[in-house]
């Protein structure tokens, strides 16, 4: 509604500023590597693959998928501020994290899987967690796990509402398929076809 009042119904208004955020998300991606690794380019290969694959097109031609840019947005700032939590944990640090992530499901639930991200983040590269190589350390493994997980409890929350609003949503809307037409083989393989075709697509290859 912004765009509406700042640009009207000129598309160029729009259009630059799906290209502006995309820019922005460009850049935080290029920190949240280099921070992470230490390697300046290879972080800006990664990010030049990002900015310039033909996956992205879609999210910044299309002012319908501003929904994707905004998530976007939302989930390296989110990031950006697990690594300010975890330097010196407190609620307010939290709190910033927790309200990044509600900012990023209200723009697009694609980001849901978050929690999950920040625990292989806490295995790699933060190393908050031992590489289970024999029993010992696997018992140190899970010893250390548990409390991660509990922490991100509110996160977790925040997805699984997510994940019901949307599938409700998308049920109304008759957007899925009712159980009884489509079996859970069927279904199970469709998944794993998609994850296939992204990946080839990824890589630029036809199937």
């Amino acid at each position: 509604m912004a765009d509406i009042q700042l640009f009207g119904l000129h598309p160029w208004g729009h259009h630059a500023t799906s290209l502006f955020l995309h820019a922005v998300n460009v850049l935080l991606l290029f920190f949240l590597l280099r921070c992470a690794t230490g390697f300046l380019w290879r972080s800006f290969i990664v990010v030049a693959l990002f900015a310039l694959h033909p996956f992205n097109v879609e999210c910044v031609a299309w002012v319908s998928e501003r929904k994707s840019l905004l998530c976007t947005f939302f989930l390296f700032l989110a990031l950006f501020a697990y690594g300010w939590y975890i330097r010196k944990p407190g609620v307010v640090r939290y709190s910033t994290l927790v309200v990044l992530f509600a900012f990023g499901l209200a723009s697009k639930p694609m980001i849901i899987t978050l929690p999950f991200a920040l625990l292989l983040l806490d295995y790699w590269p933060l190393a908050h967690l031992p590489i289970p190589e024999d029993s010992e350390n696997t018992s140190l493994f899970f010893k250390k796990l548990w409390p991660l997980v509990l922490e991100k409890i509110p996160l977790f929350l925040l997805s699984a509402g997510s994940a019901y609003v949307t599938v409700l949503a998308q049920a109304q809307s008759n957007a899925i398929a009712v159980k009884g037409i489509l079996t859970f083989p069927v279904r199970l393989a469709n998944a794993l076809w998609s994850y296939l075709l992204y990946i080839l697509k990824g890589l630029g290859l036809r199937a």
